[in-house]
């Protein structure tokens, strides 16, 4: 092969060197080529030596051309290595960070299918607590996945093809993992509240049931200690009566020791009349000894009347006492001392009701406080706003007659029939109706500003 043909194969060799520099081509062909350039020099002839040398010397040029443009590349490539290996250990770090631990998985798990009636006393906070817990969680778990999703369409362009591949994966079995954790937590806090609501309405309903058929047992006590207090008012009379009959009788005695006999029975009965009244004029009169007479003398029956009422020994003690309190600063007011049985064991039954009211506010007000556990304290804007209300209906209950607060206590707190209600204050169904309806037009106008 002569000179001019191993020039021309030199020119094509730089044309396909600069095409494969273009991105038209690859080195292998290139060195392809310098291998058989390199051949057809061994027999080639050149005009002269110096032909030879300036060809030969082209040649090499080339080659190493080629020479370093490959190591330029492979410097490129290995940077572009390092690079793809950089944003596909980032990505893997968010796909990690994307999936949801299973810690908390098997705790919704449980407070969804077991385990309510131990935290539902504490309210749907408690049970929540797990669940919002997992959702902050899971957002989180959102937050990084869509930081790796980001990052993957940034730079899946300088990424090598095995590394996209292996981050888009990675990423895809993160998102699956997410979706089941999402579906887990809205299934389980769904059933969760399902299942308080259910458990709370049958605590309510047993609740409902204890408290109806204690307040059956009441009624029936207070009917009973109402007919004993109609026993009681007339027994001083049925005392006179029996005076009375023992005076008959003394007149017409038909011997002097029968005479003598039933004077002693008149003497006796009259000491009994007689000592409850002095005991009780002492008592109006200020003498606290003859008051305490007569707290010995029906300390052990008020407790009886008071049992009866509250059906708790404590409770019922406590009701005596405060019944004592009030008959010793009200007993001045007693026109009839012969009286006082029927007067006085009212008193330790009106005590008693209100106990039971003043117990039952309480017992409601602790629920509510309960209720309140765990939820947002009222502000102090909020609280003033209840006390205004509550002292609002203090105040409106004071102007009502001791007659209609009676009776819209006893009907509309007590939750009690118009008869019983009638019963306990000594009046008509009828009566008791008109008092209701009075006190509830008077409340209106009062708490008019609370109720618009």
């Amino acid at each position: 092969m002569d000179g001019s043909e191993i020039e021309a194969l030199i020119d094509s060799l730089g044309t396909l060197v600069n095409e494969v520099e273009g991105g038209g081509g690859n080195w292998k062909d290139v060195w392809s080529e310098i291998r058989s350039i390199g051949q057809a020099f061994k027999g080639s002839r050149f005009p002269s030596g110096e032909d030879r040398q300036e060809a030969w010397g082209r040649f090499q040029s080339i080659i190493r051309h080629v020479k370093e443009c490959q190591e330029k590349a492979k410097e490129m490539f290995e940077e572009r290595l390092r690079e793809s290996e950089d944003h596909l250990e980032q990505i893997l770090s968010y796909a990690e960070r994307a999936t949801p631990s299973s810690a908390l998985d098997d705790v919704i798990l449980t407070i969804a299918t077991a385990g309510l009636n131990v935290v539902i006393r504490e309210g749907i906070s408690v049970i929540l607590g797990p669940f919002d817990e997992r959702k902050m969680e899971l957002q989180q778990c959102n937050e990084a996945m869509r930081e790796g999703w980001a990052h993957l369409s940034k730079n899946k362009a300088i990424m090598l093809g095995k590394h996209k591949q292996e981050a888009f994966h990675a990423l895809k079995k993160a998102a699956d993992s997410l979706t089941a954790s999402w579906d887990t937590w809205r299934g389980g806090r769904q059933e969760a509240i399902e299942r308080y609501r259910a458990e709370k309405q049958e605590l309510w309903e047993a609740r409902q049931a204890k408290r109806e058929a204690w307040e059956t047992r009441i009624r029936e006590n207070i009917s009973k200690l109402e007919d004993r207090l109609d026993r009681l008012e007339s027994a001083l009379d049925h005392r006179q009566s029996i005076l009375s009959n023992l005076e008959d009788k003394r007149d017409s005695a038909w011997s002097d020791d029968f005479r003598e006999r039933i004077d002693d029975w008149i003497g006796e009965e009259e000491d009994r009349i007689s000592d409850i009244e002095r005991m009780v004029k002492a008592s109006q009169a200020g003498d606290r000894g003859a008051f305490d007479e007569l707290m010995q003398l029906y300390q052990r029956r008020a407790m009886q009347v008071a049992v009866r009422m509250l059906s708790n020994a404590d409770e019922a003690a406590e009701a005596v006492q405060s019944g004592f309190v009030k008959a010793y600063l009200s007993i001045k007011k007693l026109r009839e001392p012969k009286r006082f049985e029927a007067w006085f064991f009212r008193i330790i039954a009106n005590t008693a009701i209100s106990q039971r009211r003043a117990a039952k506010y309480r017992a409601e007000k602790i629920k509510i406080d309960e209720g309140y556990k765990g939820k947002k304290a009222l502000s102090p804007e909020e609280r003033e706003v209840g006390e205004e209300l509550r002292e609002a209906i203090r105040r409106a209950m004071s102007k009502l007659s001791k007659k209609e607060a009676k009776a819209i206590a006893l009907f509309g707190i007590e939750d009690l029939s118009r008869e019983k209600v009638a019963e306990i204050m000594g009046c008509s169904a009828e009566a008791v109706k008109w008092h209701v309806f009075k006190a509830r037009q008077k409340l209106k106008v009062l708490l008019k500003e609370y109720l618009e």
